[in-house]
């Protein structure tokens, strides 16, 4: 098993669905191209609506495919075998900026 540590501090892990939840992006957010909607004049409704529609579709893709990568490669309570390894993803938050360490616990 191992343990991670930023500093003395204890650290712990995060699972995939905290994970994409901290860092996703917000496709609604994107919604606010729409705002230049407002002016009703036609070249505006389809610049706008168009960046913003299509921002709001790739975001939501790109957190769909970010959650799906986080599962796919999480490593928490994965075992490694001896003479293995292994690629994988972690996530946590950190309290400071020191170094990260990991410990293996026998």
């Amino acid at each position: 098993m191992l343990s991670f540590y930023s500093g003395a501090s204890k650290i712990l892990l995060l699972d995939p669905i905290d994970i994409q939840m901290k860092i996703k992006q917000s496709a609604p957010a994107y919604g606010l191209y729409l705002l230049g909607c407002i002016s009703v004049d036609p070249l505006d409704i389809v610049v706008f609506g168009g960046i913003g529609v299509g921002n709001i579709i790739v975001a939501s893709a790109a957190n769909k495919n970010l959650l799906n990568e986080l599962i796919r490669y999480n490593l928490t309570n994965k075992e490694i075998k001896k003479g293995k390894s292994v690629i994988g993803l972690i996530g946590f938050e950190a309290i400071h900026s020191d170094p990260l360490t990991v410990n293996m616990n026998n």
